[in-house]
């Protein structure tokens, strides 16, 4: 049995693109890469998430 309601609207008409009001957005900018540790497996993990 299909889902009960009104037919939902065909995505070309559900899909509005966003635009905000105003001048409130904010540019694109990109961030840069920070050094990661990863830490060590713990022994209890499952063998699996420990080959991770």
């Amino acid at each position: 049995m299909g889902a009960r309601g009104p037919v939902p609207n065909g995505e070309e008409t559900s899909r509005a693109p966003r635009s905000r009001k105003g001048s409130d957005q904010q540019p694109v900018t990109k961030g840069e890469m920070r050094p990661v540790k990863i830490p060590n497996a713990d022994r209890d993990w499952h063998p699996i998430a420990r080959r991770l």
